[in-house]
């Protein structure tokens, strides 16, 4: 195989066994932070007002966008990229890094001081300090990550959402609800999960990372920084605009039914950061060391998100009124619409273009996304309202996914269906498919909440008998 890097030393993957601890470990902190973000959402739509609540994820969504704009990347190449290399190019740089970062900075807090109709000057404020120390839990925790130190990525983190969902209780109990104490509470959690990451021995050196010239490093980050900026419009244009252009309450409505389960995203980027910091060792493009990793992977994220995925097929409407309550039963077309992303969300798509230096292919296929997006939007959302909206996003994903595979297949040049173990995980498909449709009809007299348990019951079993089956069997 062609060698893209030079001059490092090539080392094997790490062992199935530390491979499933590694990504184990994040998963257990994502799972504990889904499980929070569930509870909150679940207690603030039923006891939170509409415009109130629409007001109250208002503030994430300009905190989720507006800090993958500040940020730019930054975390995607400081797991991929040796750090003497990122400082090279900041101190060659220093004049043009000031501007950027001045840029990226003052742009998107301008835009939060102008929302003087919809927040005061003192929650103007938090939400840019909140954008801030966020920004910086990010990379304290990413650097942990690049450094193996999962395990405390863990602890941190369950410190953290422990004092968030007691901050959000608190709250919540108060004689009227304060959007002003809440930031004021989540500033405070994010500096302290901050001062945790970095006040452990976080000092632990890779043995080998692949050492680029400056020149290229600086371009990679640009090309990653486009991205993130791109994908975060992407997943937030539809909701941009009906919060600007329409009202809180049809924002709220839109926002709980277009809800994308924050676990699969979780799962995926858990077990794609470790993808990453393991390819960043390699010397050369390893083709066969890096299928053995993909299709590792693609199993263990099948096993835990196929029977999910089959579950909300048939029990989405249970499972969306348990969590949101009949309060916002219209937006469940949406919801349904909005569900056919997870199986994509199974396959790491650009791992291997991230670290062998192809962000440029990277950047180009959130283009193609967006652009599908738009040329979706505007077919479907005539013939199916809302939904279509929703349908139209997932639909360009799959063909932004195409689009990486087969430049992942190019660039490693093994075949695409050699990446992957697709007929396994059709297998895996089938047979959930299967168990859930039998559970569904089975339980479709009882009422919704012993259909929703006897679901989760059974996707849990699934989840659990594929994990073991293939585990033991060394799939990962």
């Amino acid at each position: 195989m062609p060698a893209n890097n030079s001059g490092i030393q090539s080392i094997h993957p790490e062992p199935g066994t530390q491979f499933a601890r590694r990504s184990l470990l994040l998963i257990a902190g994502n799972f504990i932070k889904l499980a929070v973000q569930l509870a909150v959402i679940y207690i603030y739509s039923r006891n939170l007002p509409v415009p109130d609540y629409g007001r109250y994820q208002s503030v994430w969504l300009y905190t989720s966008v507006f800090s993958v704009i500040s940020l730019f990347g930054l975390p995607a190449i400081l797991l991929s990229a040796a750090a003497s290399d990122i400082r090279k190019w900041m101190d060659a740089n220093k004049k043009l890094l000031a501007g950027l970062l001045a840029l990226l900075v003052l742009v998107p807090f301008a835009w939060i001081l102008s929302l003087n109709e919809q927040f005061t000057l003192q929650d103007r404020l938090l939400l840019c300090s909140l954008i801030l120390l966020q920004n910086c839990s990010i990379i304290t925790e990413t650097l942990a990550i690049k450094n193996e130190k999962e395990a405390r990525v863990l602890l941190v983190n369950i410190i953290f959402n422990a004092g968030y969902l007691l901050a959000h209780l608190w709250v919540l109990q108060q004689y009227q609800f304060s959007l002003t104490s809440l930031l004021i509470y989540l500033n405070a959690l994010l500096f302290v999960k901050s001062l945790l990451f970095i006040a452990g021995k976080n000092r632990r050196r890779i043995s080998s990372e692949q050492h680029v010239p400056a020149i290229l490093s600086g371009r990679q980050w640009l090309y990653l920084g486009l991205y993130d900026i791109i994908a975060v419009l992407f997943k937030w244009i539809d909701k941009w605009i009906i919060l600007v252009f329409i009202s809180l309450n049809e924002f709220a409505i839109y926002f709980n039914g277009s809800y994308e389960i924050p676990l699969f995203i979780m799962l995926s980027g858990a077990v794609g950061n470790i993808i990453v910091v393991e390819l960043a060792k390699l010397k050369t493009i390893n083709a066969a060391l890096a299928v053995q990793l993909f299709r590792r992977s693609s199993i263990f994220l099948s096993s835990l998100i196929l029977p999910a995925f089959c579950f909300l097929v048939f029990f989405n409407r249970e499972f969306f009124l348990f969590i949101f309550s009949n309060k916002y039963e219209a937006a469940i077309p949406v919801f349904f619409a909005s569900i056919f992303i997870i199986p994509v969300r199974i396959i790491n798509h650009t791992a291997a273009l991230q670290v062998y230096h192809k962000n440029n292919i990277i950047l180009s296929g959130a283009l193609i996304d967006l652009l599908l997006a738009i040329i979706f939007l505007a077919i479907l959302y005539p013939i199916f309202g809302l939904p279509g909206v929703a349908l139209a996003f997932v639909l360009s994903t799959y063909v932004q996914a195409a689009y990486y595979l087969k430049q992942t297949s190019s660039l490693l040049k093994v075949s695409v269906l050699k990446l992957h173990p697709f007929r396994m995980m059709g297998w895996i498909c089938i047979i959930s498919l299967t168990a859930m449709a039998v559970c569904y009809f089975v339980c479709r007299n009882l009422t919704d909440v012993y259909s929703l348990g006897a679901g989760l019951l059974c996707s849990a079993m699934l989840a659990g008998s594929f994990f073991l089956f293939f585990y033991k069997r060394k799939f990962f």
